[in-house]
């Protein structure tokens, strides 16, 4: 995968509540690329344009079954990149 086809795919920002523990990002890996750039807050890249997860509604609920999360502890906003590490650090989170 070269690197625009990371910057210009499809990604998830993720905000857990304070209460939900770390995610197990072995566990998640097949939704995407992960990052974790602070505490409660990740980035997940999808490796391909024609993965089902493009669609919100298919990736919120493959997320929520493998994390076995409510809907009330997390908050997703969907986005195509360029969403850099550096910019997951230095924009804001919702």
């Amino acid at each position: 995968m070269g690197l625009n086809d990371v910057l210009y795919r499809r990604q998830y920002k993720i905000q857990t509540e304070p209460s939900v523990p770390p995610l197990d990002l072995k566990q998640l890996k097949t939704l995407g690329l992960w990052i974790n750039p602070i505490k409660g807050h990740y980035v997940v890249t999808l490796t391909s344009d024609k993965d089902p997860n493009n669609d919100i509604a298919t990736f919120t609920s493959n997320f929520k079954k493998i994390t076995q999360l409510a809907s009330t502890d997390f908050k997703i906003e969907p986005q195509f990149g360029p969403f850099t590490l550096q910019n997951a650090v230095d924009s804001p989170w919702f």
